[in-house]
């Protein structure tokens, strides 16, 4: 078995020999699982050139299945390492693709590159759902009560102070209180993105009556 790429007798060059100058490239679709499947490619350069996701992602034992996977998702450049051969794992991964480049290069060092590593992910889409709450009246120096409930879809939570308000209150968690949360006064409000429970504290003075929307997926 030869381990590519390797020098030849002769003059002639095989489809994965030194100095064959082979550029290729395939596309796997990642819809349905693989476990171990054997793949013919061969040469010393592995690049994830493409992907529809920076989610997706392949694993690949280089040359047998005793080796530990490299896991390939869009970026990744590998070179120095020859293989003839790749076995190929990944879960199922619905509409998902991912492009491999493979070339023979003239190299003797290993160089691994991973630019995904210079990204951060940001969710730019909008939420789904825009509701309001009927205003909400909190007892002047009562327990903190809640103003907007946990929901898991919920994205952002808007609190306003009505105007006509005589005096500030306090906006937070459950512990809220006279010395704790935000201090919200009459004419402001606020922007929470979470998932939990707000709570509002009235420390004193008349009731003050608070209005209330949200966004959700």
């Amino acid at each position: 078995m030869r381990i590519y790429p390797r020098s030849y007798e002769g003059d002639s060059i095989p489809e994965f020999g030194r100095n064959a100058n082979v550029l290729k490239s395939k596309t796997f679709d990642l819809t349905n699982a693989r476990t171990l499947e054997r793949r013919e490619m061969g040469g010393n350069v592995l690049w994830a050139m493409q992907a529809t996701s920076r989610q997706a992602y392949i694993d690949l034992y280089l040359n047998d299945q005793q080796r530990d996977p490299i896991r390939f998702q869009e970026g990744l450049f590998i070179r120095g390492v020859p293989f003839s051969r790749v076995f190929v794992t990944h879960a199922a991964q619905a509409g998902q693709t991912i492009t491999l480049f493979y070339a023979v290069e003239e190299i003797d060092n290993i160089q691994v590159e991973n630019p995904a590593l210079q990204f951060t992910m940001i969710d730019l889409t909008k939420a789904t759902v825009f509701d309001s709450l009927a205003d909400i009246i909190i007892v002047a120096a009562a327990v903190a009560v809640i103003v907007v409930p946990a929901l898991a879809t919920q994205r952002t939570a808007i609190i306003a102070s009505l105007a006509v308000n005589g005096q500030t209150c306090r906006i937070g968690d459950a512990t809220t209180g006279a010395a704790r949360g935000i201090e919200l006064a009459p004419g402001e409000s606020i922007s929470i993105s979470t998932t939990e429970a707000i709570y509002a504290y009235n420390p004193a003075g008349a009731n003050i009556t608070l209005s209330r929307v949200w966004t959700a997926d």
